[in-house]
């Protein structure tokens, strides 16, 4: 029995860890295949020149990542020297990359965002492609169809309005033509704000009566020159000071 709850414990633990991978992971083997979860951006055609940058302009989206879908390119194939974005909300994030598919020998999605015009990702050359850059994956299809699919993921929500494209060296086989950009749906975490509280104190001020005091004194007459006593009732007020804290919400 204890070494049936042992195992059973093992497995729940190896499951849990998988689950926490793979939603750390961020974009998964689906993002490749469907459009759920993503709002398309823009689309259109382009016609790249050699060392050329093309800018894609659009309304300014905030996201977490960017999908670039490859519809039709030189020769049946997808490339891209460098993928380059205008971020209107302060430096440029964090950034990897992985592809529908890629050609092992030249290709890797990262070299879309290295910073070298001369290295490039390119989709795979013949049959055998996989899902986010996983040579074990699951088997879609030849590397010449399309679409063909980069997405690029940010370590942080990024808001942009445009995405440069500049095409491999020479712009041929490969370089785009026809195009959609996709952004990752995302909501802004709600802020709740903790109600500010200060403390406030009022000062309160009582009369307070005193004791009653007797006093007497010797006072002489003035007309027959006779020492009487004359006595009289004191009352005094004192003040009482006190203060009281109170709390006030805002």
């Amino acid at each position: 029995m204890k070494k049936f709850l042992a195992i059973l414990l093992s497995v729940v633990l190896i499951a849990s860890l998988s689950a926490i991978i793979a939603s750390a992971a961020g974009v998964d083997d689906a993002d490749y295949r469907n459009n759920t979860g993503w709002t398309k951006v823009t689309g259109g055609f382009m016609d790249p020149e050699d060392g050329v940058y093309v800018d894609v302009n659009f309304d300014a989206v905030t996201t977490t990542a960017i999908k670039f879908v490859v519809l039709d390119g030189v020769g049946g194939w997808a490339s891209a020297a460098e993928i380059v974005f205008n971020f209107t909300d302060g430096a440029a994030p964090g950034m990897k990359a992985g592809a529908q598919t890629f050609d092992y020998s030249e290709g890797f999605a990262e070299y879309a965002i290295d910073g070298d015009p001369n290295t490039f990702w390119h989709s795979l050359w013949n049959e055998g492609a996989f899902y986010d850059n996983e040579p074990d994956g699951e088997f879609i299809s030849a590397g010449s169809d399309y679409p063909q699919v980069l997405i690029i993921e940010f370590d942080r929500a990024a808001t942009l309005d445009k995405m440069s494209y500049l095409a491999r060296p020479d712009a041929s086989n490969g370089t785009v033509h026809e195009y959609e950009i996709w952004a990752a749906d995302y909501t802004a975490p709600v802020v709740v704000e903790e109600p500010v509280v200060e403390s406030v104190v009022e000062v309160v001020v009582e009369a307070v009566p005193a004791p009653v005091v007797v006093v007497s004194a010797p006072v002489v007459a003035p007309q027959t020159g006779t020492l009487i006593a004359l006595s009289f009732v004191a009352f005094a007020a004192t003040a009482v000071v006190t203060t009281k804290a109170i709390k006030r919400k805002r």
